[in-house]
C-alpha cells in the first residue's frame, strides 16, 4: 500500500508540474508570436524599417521600369 500512494503521490505531482510547464510554454508561444506579428507591422514603416533594419541602409534605389504593361484588350 506505501509504494502505491508513493506512486499515486509521484504520478500527481508530475502532472502538476508538467501541467505548469506546458502553460508557461502555451504564454512563451502566444508572447512570441504576438511579437513577430507586432515587429513584421512595424517592418512595413519606411522610418522605423530604417533605423531597425541594417540591410536596408546597404539597398540602392528602385529601378525605374524600363516599359510599363500596356493594357491590351481583345477584339481592340
Amino acid at each position: 500500500m506505501n509504494r502505491d500512494s508513493k506512486e499515486e503521490e509521484y504520478t500527481r505531482l508530475f502532472i502538476q508540474f508538467s501541467n505548469q510547464v506546458q502553460k508557461g510554454f502555451r504564454t512563451a508561444l502566444i508572447l512570441l508570436l504576438v511579437g513577430l506579428c507586432l515587429t513584421q507591422g512595424l517592418l512595413r514603416i519606411p522610418a522605423v524599417r530604417s533605423v531597425w533594419s541594417s540591410a536596408e541602409r546597404w539597398e540602392g534605389e528602385r529601378l525605374k521600369p524600363l516599359w510599363l504593361p500596356e493594357d491590351n484588350q481583345a477584339g481592340n
